[in-house]
């Protein structure tokens, strides 16, 4: 049973590996650099920061704008809605590309892979990418929290939430993704079959 595990993050690695083509980014660094991937990684790198900047600003306008009409309680209730908003925006995305769009399908079959495994590992990719994605938002909401509330309840309440988020995004899209693909094979067979048929 723990084979089977070990095999199936190892399939998922492999498909995050294909899809996301900056997860080859550790090869590059080991590649002498030009200057153009060093003029590109500082130009992302201080987007990045401004991002971040500019987002924390704007965390502490929304929590002091609450906190003034006595509904600070209600900041952790608004943040996590937008992050599963968020989320599922992206994960859509994800799930479409992963499941629809990809390239190593045809690949994957002809290794002894079952497809369940198969399915197992790409709804592992899109959780990992989306806790990635929750990471980078809810720090930021759970930092500006603690500045001004103070206390451990706000950490354990944002380290529960991002447990659980992504899986309760996530899970309903695939299944309506994987849904939407039988759905879509069956019209397809059916087409060909009036084709030879008619």
């Amino acid at each position: 049973m723990m084979y089977r595990w070990i095999k199936v993050f190892q399939l998922s690695k492999a498909i995050s590996k294909v899809n996301f083509g900056f997860l080859n980014f550790r090869y590059k660094l080991k590649e002498r650099p030009d200057t153009y991937f060093i003029v590109l990684a500082c130009f992302v790198l201080s987007m990045i920061g401004v991002f971040y900047y500019y987002y924390f600003q704007m965390l502490g306008y929304i929590y002091d704008g609450l906190s003034e009409l006595g509904l600070g309680d209600l900041f952790c209730r608004l943040a996590l809605f937008a992050v599963a908003t968020i989320l599922l925006i992206v994960s859509a995305f994800l799930l479409i590309n992963i499941f629809c769009f990809s390239k190593d399908m045809e690949h994957l079959l002809l290794f002894p892979v079952r497809p369940c495994d198969i399915f197992t590992g790409k709804y592992l990719t899109v959780i990992f990418f989306c806790y990635g994605i929750e990471i980078l938002l809810l720090l930021p909401v759970c930092i500006i929290q603690m500045q001004y509330m103070g206390g451990i309840s706000a950490i354990i309440t944002y380290i529960s939430a991002a447990a659980i988020l992504p899986h309760i995004v996530v899970f309903p899209l695939s299944v309506l993704v994987t849904i939407c693909l039988k759905i879509a094979m069956l019209l397809k067979r059916m087409r060909t079959m009036l084709v030879v048929t008619g």
